[in-house]
């Protein structure tokens, strides 16, 4: 009986599969003596430094999954290490903070336009940068509503949500007036859609962060699709700013200039690391293949954080299960997967604690909500901040502070 199958290039390090016997297969073994075997089926030749272990295989009447535990005292809520999250109501999507048990929660910002996504705090922890859905033009929309094209901007803001301030926008470009009726010789010019998507701090007074470009034609139909990573100061400024890398999205900054970010097209697709500080920035390729995305640093500057797609099939046959893997910078062949996330359909959005023995991150499940979850990286123990399915993504302040003032009024 087949279990399951996956391909000789996985990433490294030790990884659980996990399946699941229903209905037919189970009644078929019940009873039975069961032989576990892999038989490799493929006539393409393996890499001689390519191997596989295998450990701990084992048959339970039970369906294990990755269970909640409770909160442990060191994140009990006491305003000292909050999280910036953006929470979903109705359509639109505000900045909170609120204490790592999810007490305390404060409406910070409104946005916009309604629609705040991506908080990261800056790295003394005394202000919030997030990416601001809006439109191109903007302060001043253009009177004929049909020339206002998808944009966003980059807003900074206080820890108290006060002093907001757009330090970059992104400028869509107008294509043909909508709707499009076209004569012979004549073909639609679609509207050129740019926006941030995700952005982090690479010093007190820089941002580093992803344009995402894509065509969008009259009838919502969308084609193309480019994006770069860019440096920009964490003010107001008139040039665009410099691009980092190419064909890039997701980037992570530590403390000593580095980034980590996804790359696709050109290059090899994977996890790619540039020094912004040097002088000319060079990529270089970390881990390759494309299964692991979202890399985030650690504050200690060596560790980093991913999400692999593992092999594991999910409850959803078209899917597969995600799992929190941490590489060591300076030894790349032996990460550890600390969270096998079988207890939702995915995970995404991770943040550290400032002392790096905590991350959050976010949960989503088949029905379409998320909340944000803890998980202790020594242990593996994880359990919900949140539980009210509306949570999208969240931001671990990074340093500890004794006290915040925040103003008792709704913003």
């Amino acid at each position: 009986m087949k279990l399951g199958s996956f391909a000789t290039d996985l990433p490294p390090g030790w990884q659980l599969y996990r399946t699941v016997l229903t209905g037919e297969n189970l009644d078929r073994v019940r009873g039975q003596t069961l032989f576990f075997s892999i038989v490799i089926q493929s006539d393409a030749p393996t890499e001689e430094t390519a191997y596989l272990l295998v450990d701990d295989v084992r048959v339970v009447a039970a369906d294990q999954r990755t269970r909640a535990s409770p909160l442990p005292p060191a994140l009990r809520g006491d305003g000292s290490r909050p999280l910036a999250v953006i929470r979903r109501e109705g359509d639109s999507r505000f900045l909170y903070r609120m204490d790592t048990d999810g007490g305390n929660r404060t409406l910070l910002y409104r946005g916009l336009l309604n629609n705040v996504r991506n908080p990261v705090w800056s790295p003394d922890g005394q202000r919030i940068a997030v990416v601001d859905y809006n439109t191109w033009p903007w302060p001043v929309p253009d009177p004929d509503p049909q020339n206002n094209l998808l944009a966003s901007a980059i807003t900074v803001l206080n820890a108290n949500g006060g002093g907001g301030q757009q330090v970059f926008q992104t400028q869509s470009q107008k294509g043909s007036r909508c709707p499009f009726v076209g004569v012979p010789g004549q073909s639609e010019v679609p509207s050129q859609i740019l926006r941030v998507n995700h952005l982090a701090w690479l010093s007190a007074d820089q941002l580093v962060f992803d344009i995402v470009g894509f065509n969008q034609f009259c009838n919502g139909q969308v084609t193309g699709g480019a994006a770069n990573i860019h440096v920009a100061p964490a003010r107001p400024n008139n040039t665009f700013p410099p691009t980092l890398a190419a064909a890039a999205v997701r980037p992570t900054a530590n403390r000593n200039g580095r980034v980590l970010f996804e790359h696709f097209g050109g290059r090899t697709s994977g996890i790619w690391e540039v020094v912004a500080t040097s002088s000319s920035p060079t990529p270089e390729l970390l881990l390759a293949g494309g299964r692991e995305t979202q890399p985030v640093w650690s504050p200690d500057s060596r560790r980093f954080a991913v999400v692999r797609d593992t092999v594991s099939p999910s409850a959803d046959a078209s899917e597969r299960v995600t799992a929190i893997m941490v590489y060591d910078r300076d030894n790349l062949a032996l990460p550890r997967q600390v969270l096998f996330a079988d207890h939702g359909r995915s995970v995404r959005s991770i943040s550290w604690s400032p002392n790096g023995a905590y991350l959050a991150y976010t949960l989503e499940q088949a029905n379409g909500q998320s909340d944000i979850w803890w998980l202790e990286i020594a242990s593996g123990a994880t359990g919900p901040i949140t539980t009210d399915g509306v949570s999208l993504e969240a931001s671990w302040r990074p340093v500890s502070i004794a006290s915040v003032y925040l103003p008792m009024v709704i913003r």
